[in-house]
């Protein structure tokens, strides 16, 4: 009976699914409706901002987040999280957030957050370009912060930005490369001059005699001769060399061009440069007076070979001269001839070790030649003979000076060449002004 009476209430098949349909469709758009409510009701939002103006590398600027929920009801377990790129931030702080580190984000985390309700969130942001490449001068910076509920139906995020130099950077890179060319020249130099000549016996080949009233002979002989018995060491450059303060020098710029990147590289740079200076300023003193005794060694083997020769042509245009006396004559002017020639490859030798050496050395078949001729006291050619030697002499104490001068000069060139380099690459690269 029921089922007779209400069977005019009956819904045809086709008009039940189109009622089931729409009641799903209704329900699509209100559960769209209540996310959509929902995702806005969290706002994030920054105060103190950058807004993509230029900064300075090192520096640092306090933007302040705040996290608000906007809704008619409490929202829970909040995700805060901080991202810089370009730059880093310290650790954050607001109340009721428990932070926390997470590689090069800081995550932040919220029980509950009540409708209405905001958070601060202090940001001490540091401009760094540290880790980019050296080749892009101008970078570019970020700053992201995002909230989210746990269950993503709220998201909120906030960004600003900012671009600076890249100064530190490519000061980095130069550093690098002046560390691999110019401190290795340093490095040989300060061991070149530490090292004897092996070939050499401490003895002179010509041992100088003693000129009366000539000081500027004995004073460079006098030089020469400490240079002599250290096997071509100049044992003052080398105890300067042990020294803390010179020891550490190239340990100090070696150290200095190896630093790592960071924000303030480009800071003190010329003071730094400016110490070691001053820290080199008395071996600066050495080298000064280096100079000057090789200045006066080579005018001296000058004046002593044009010494011997006018000796010789005044002896050998007397008349005085016999056969035999003739002939040894001739012999001392063979051997100035190729004195004269030797002196030559002492100055085209420019200071390298080894054609030094070879020169010295070749000084003993000239003292082999010379005794050879047998002459002796009283003998018409005595005077020029010993004119001759003591040419000879002065050119040898010319090479051992002009051997220790040359490494004065190349740890002088290898120090100022570095810091001059390391001054120069700051002032192409560390103009950070935006």
């Amino acid at each position: 009976m029921p089922s007779r009476l209400f069977s005019h209430l009956k819904t045809p098949r086709s008009s039940c699914s189109s009622l089931r349909h729409a009641v799903v469709v209704w329900l699509v758009l209100v559960c769209a409706v209540c996310t959509q409510a929902a995702a806005s009701d969290l706002e994030v939002e920054l105060r103190g901002v950058i807004g993509g103006a230029g900064v300075l590398p090192g520096d640092q600027r306090r933007v302040e987040a705040i996290v608000t929920n906007a809704g008619a009801e409490q929202l829970g377990r909040i995700t805060i999280t901080v991202e810089a790129m370009g730059g880093d931030v310290g650790s954050p702080q607001g109340d009721g957030i428990r932070w926390r580190s997470r590689g090069d984000a800081w995550e932040g985390r919220v029980r509950r957050l009540d409708a209405g309700a905001s958070l601060q969130v202090p940001l001490d942001v540091n401009f760094n370009p540290v880790g980019l490449s050296a080749s892009d001068e101008m970078v570019s910076g970020r700053l992201t912060v995002s909230a989210e509920t746990r269950d993503g139906a709220a998201r909120a995020e906030a960004s600003d930005s900012w671009t600076m130099r890249n100064c530190g950077g490519r000061y980095h890179a130069a550093l690098q490369t002046i560390s691999e060319d110019g401190l290795s020249v340093l490095k040989e130099a300060v061991a070149g001059a530490q090292t004897a000549w092996r070939r050499l016996n401490g003895n002179w080949v010509f041992r100088p005699g003693r000129v009366r009233g000539d000081e500027l002979f004995a004073h460079v002989i006098k030089q020469a001769t400490r240079i002599v018995r250290a096997r071509g060491v100049d044992r003052r450059l080398r105890q300067a060399l042990k020294e803390r303060t010179m020891g550490r020098l190239t340990t100090d710029l070696r150290l200095y061009t190896r630093q790592r990147e960071t924000p303030a590289i480009c800071t003190g740079s010329q003071q730094y440069m400016d110490f070691f200076e001053s820290q080199f300023g008395t071996f600066a003193d050495r080298i000064k007076t280096m100079t000057a005794l090789y200045e006066q060694a080579g005018q001296m083997a000058d004046w002593k070979l044009l010494a011997a020769g006018n000796a010789l042509s005044d002896i050998s245009q007397s008349g005085t001269l016999d056969a035999r006396g003739t002939e040894r004559a001739e012999a001392l002017g063979g051997v100035l001839a190729q004195a004269r020639d030797l002196w030559r490859n002492v100055l085209d030798a420019d200071g390298t070790r080894k054609l030094l050496l070879d020169n010295v050395l070749a000084l003993r078949e000239f003292a082999s030649t010379l005794r050879g001729l047998n002459i002796k006291r009283g003998d018409a050619l005595n005077e020029a003979r010993d004119t001759l030697t003591l040419a000879l002499s002065a050119v040898e104490a010319f090479a051992y000076v002009q051997g220790v001068h040359a490494n004065h000069q190349s740890i002088a060139t290898g120090f100022y060449g570095t810091v001059s380099s390391i001054r120069t690459a700051h002032d192409e690269t560390c103009l950070c002004t935006p």
